[in-house]
């Protein structure tokens, strides 16, 4: 389940960094958007490594052979999530089981601040998902 490993200081992405970090929070899920090999992972492992946050976990959506094992992964992550403080939930390699993976993030948003990555947007409600295209 663990994402990519956070590069320190993402040449060419401060105001991605300070745009997304600002969104995160007041917006309960922020998906991150581009083609592939833009930095999106690098970009979420960033951001969650930020000291913001009281408990984080990545879950990285590769490891998922559909639908179900996306849903199974999702939740063994926000059962670690426990915490007093905010709680973030990265969804990193959302592509392949999109659909599932804008259902159960749409459960858990009350609970916790998603991060999502995917070549497209989730599509959970339009006033709960935010996106951020990465060029």
């Amino acid at each position: 389940m663990a994402g990519p490993t956070p590069v320190a200081g993402l040449l060419g992405r401060d105001r991605e960094l300070a745009e997304v970090g600002a969104l995160l929070g007041p917006a309960r899920l922020v998906t991150l958007t581009g083609p592939a090999g833009v930095g999106k992972s690098s970009l979420a492992a960033a951001l969650a490594a930020g000291g913001r946050w009281a408990a984080r976990v990545t879950v990285d959506l590769l490891e998922a052979e559909g639908p179900d094992a996306a849903r199974e992964l999702i939740t063994r992550a926000a059962a670690r999530l426990a915490s007093d403080g905010p709680c973030l939930l990265v969804l990193d390699h959302c592509d392949l089981v999109l659909g599932a993976a804008a259902r159960y993030a749409e459960e858990l948003l009350p609970g916790f601040c998603i991060l999502a990555t995917a070549r497209e947007g989730l599509g959970v409600g339009r006033s709960e998902e935010h996106t951020s295209e990465l060029q």
